[in-house]
């Protein structure tokens, strides 16, 4: 309730300015996303089902771990039980775990590579008051 009373008196915005700024996101969100199904799907038509005489449910399961994560991993281990493919959850949540380990390790590298480099011989203190009058960090030099 008190999220939704924050936009309250302000002006919508076009549909134009709305695609403008959220139409990249959904495409990158939209590729990701089916991405995940149809990688999922040829690995099962071509490398799963034909050599290993796996289960055709286990195209689906990159999209459960990843996108659905842990929670729509362990849901639907009782659809997996009744379909026939009761290792498919335990399955899921690995690569769920799989997931949270991966996102959570190239993020890391990423926000490391996007830092700026740290002098050690450097005095990272301001040397202008700050509103508060305490001295900040300066990343800027």
């Amino acid at each position: 309730m008190v999220f939704a009373a924050l936009f309250l008196g302000n002006p919508l915005p076009n549909i134009r300015s709305i695609w403008k700024k959220a139409g990249p996101m959904i495409a990158h969100g939209q590729t990701l996303a089916w991405g995940q199904y149809v990688v999922g799907l040829l690995l099962a038509v071509f490398l799963i089902v034909p050599i290993w005489d796996g289960s055709p449910l286990a195209g689906a399961l990159i999209e459960i771990g990843f996108e659905g994560g842990h929670g729509t991993a362990a849901g639907l281990g009782e659809t997996f039980r009744e379909l026939g493919f009761a290792d498919g959850a335990d399955m899921a949540l690995g690569l769920a775990t799989i997931g949270v380990v991966a996102a959570s390790t190239t993020g890391l590298a990423g926000a490391a590579e996007a830092r700026p480099p740290l002098s050690l011989g450097h005095d990272w203190r301001c040397h202008c008051p700050t509103t508060l009058g305490a001295a900040e960090l300066c990343l800027d030099d």
